[in-house]
């Protein structure tokens, strides 16, 4: 089992003693952790805690499964969504997509106890990565945010966590369910992948108090009722619907507010082009790559390994399936965002859409693809 921080205890004044002479208290620790503030200090009970700096891999980084990292889960080992021995699985990790590394300065040995050759006695200052610092924020607010003040005071905080740590263990079981909010729910599949600690700290926010400044992102005002029974009908998470519907409400604002607990799909639900892509450049300070008249040979040239690439797609007229094909009837087609993943040797594409994987042959039916880098 992995160690789960415990409520502190007070040790008397010769044990808390820190350069700066200030001695923060776990709650205290935790808050300016999850706000990034955190320079490092003395914590009651926990002796001296180490600054942290998240450093953001690339596709031509290292692999993922390099970092073995374990996390108990806050609320305990049956709802335990990281076994201490395994390496955090993504669907994308023998490609490389992540850089995860951990450093010391200052005291000679790596984090794993092994010498490093390097520097004297001293504090340590560790470099954490994306996914290790979105651990710490979801501990933090499973353990130490009792929810008394919560903007969705409704929806079982306990029940939230667990779906967040779910969720960056396995982005690809994100769902738009009943809702609209395919555009929103792409969007936030790139964010649980590929800056799980910014997403996670989104996520939070938005349960906290209904909005999340540093993407301008906010709630509808009734959507503040939700509840889990909700979601439960709609066929989709909490997370999922917090997240989709701030998304969907910030960025049509100027159109509609959008509830994802009451309005579904249709026109309010609905995310322009441009504002996904810009959502990626504005928001995320992505450069990102729009093309039209889509053939299978620009398909086949696209590095799939490198590029998140984010196809505007023909379904029909009940969203039930994918229309790829060439043969069609235009007039009972809609529009939908799905992610092409790759190109089979045996042609077509695989694509992931509604929490799943999935394979439909390839076709001129592509209406826009968005390249984001990875």
């Amino acid at each position: 089992m992995g160690t789960v921080i415990e409520p502190y205890k007070k040790r008397n004044s010769e044990e808390n003693v820190s350069t700066s002479g200030r001695v923060y208290t776990v709650e205290e620790y935790h808050r300016m952790l999850e706000a990034g503030t955190w320079t490092g200090g003395m914590v009651e009970g926990l002796g001296y805690v180490m600054a942290e700096v998240v450093v953001y891999g690339s596709a031509s980084g290292s692999d993922i499964s390099d970092f073995e990292d374990s996390w108990e889960d806050p609320l305990g080992s049956e709802d335990k969504p990281f076994d201490d021995d395994e390496s955090i699985d993504h669907d994308n990790d023998e490609n490389g997509n992540h850089s995860m590394q951990q450093e010391t300065q200052g005291n000679g040995k790596s984090n794993n106890g092994e010498n490093s050759g390097s520097g004297g006695p001293g504090m340590e200052h560790t470099t954490i990565t994306p996914l290790s610092r979105a651990k710490s924020l979801i501990d933090a607010f499973a353990n130490y945010y009792d929810g008394s003040d919560a903007c969705y005071s409704k929806i079982d905080k306990s029940t939230y966590a667990i779906i967040l740590a779910n969720q960056i263990k396995n982005p690809s079981i994100i769902k738009q369910g009943a809702l609209g909010t395919c555009g929103a729910a792409i969007i936030c599949r790139y964010l649980a992948e590929f800056m799980p600690d910014k997403y996670v700290e989104a996520a939070i926010s938005l349960y906290k108090t209904g909005q999340y400044d540093k993407w301008g992102l906010s709630v509808a005002d009734s959507s503040k009722a939700g509840t889990d029974a909700i979601t439960s009908k709609i066929g989709l998470s909490t997370v999922d619907a917090i997240m989709q519907g701030a998304i969907v409400n910030s960025l049509n604002m100027s159109w509609f507010t959008y509830d994802p607990f009451q309005d579904g799909s249709g026109l309010r639900s609905f995310t322009w082009p441009n504002s996904v892509s810009s959502f990626f450049n504005d928001k995320l300070n992505l450069t990102v790559k729009v093309e039209h008249y889509i053939t299978d040979n620009y398909l086949k040239s696209i590095d799939y390994n490198k590029n998140f690439v984010i196809a505007i797609v023909n379904t029909d007229s009940h969203g039930e399936q994918l229309d790829l094909l060439f043969h069609c009837n235009i007039t009972k087609l809609g529009f939908h965002y799905v992610q092409i993943t790759g190109i089979r040797n045996e042609g077509g594409v695989t694509i992931w859409t509604w929490g799943s994987n999935n394979y439909y042959s390839s076709s001129t039916k592509i209406f826009q693809l968005i390249i984001v880098p990875k």
